[in-house]
């Protein structure tokens, strides 16, 4: 994996932490007003965010596995 797709993972993650947080507030509104059907759609909607958290971070762990060389990124220099 090269930093350009790492740079991507992570940010990628962030959306994904981002949707996730606006999720949670919606289904804390939906408790607060008692609103069980509405809750049952929240928590439907949270699957896919936090099963896409789950595969970023599995990717994540691939690439802490590589040679930090190789994170090298074609359009930006570090240091």
């Amino acid at each position: 994996m090269n930093g350009d797709e790492l740079s991507e993972l992570i940010q990628q993650r962030w959306t994904t932490l981002r949707e996730l947080l606006e999720i949670s507030r919606r289904q804390m509104g939906a408790i607060g007003s008692g609103q069980m059907s509405e809750l049952m759609r929240v928590l439907s909607d949270k699957q896919r965010p936090l099963n896409e958290l789950v595969e970023i971070a599995e990717q994540l762990r691939r690439a802490s596995d590589d040679d930090p060389d190789s994170w090298e990124c074609a359009d930006r220099e570090f240091g």
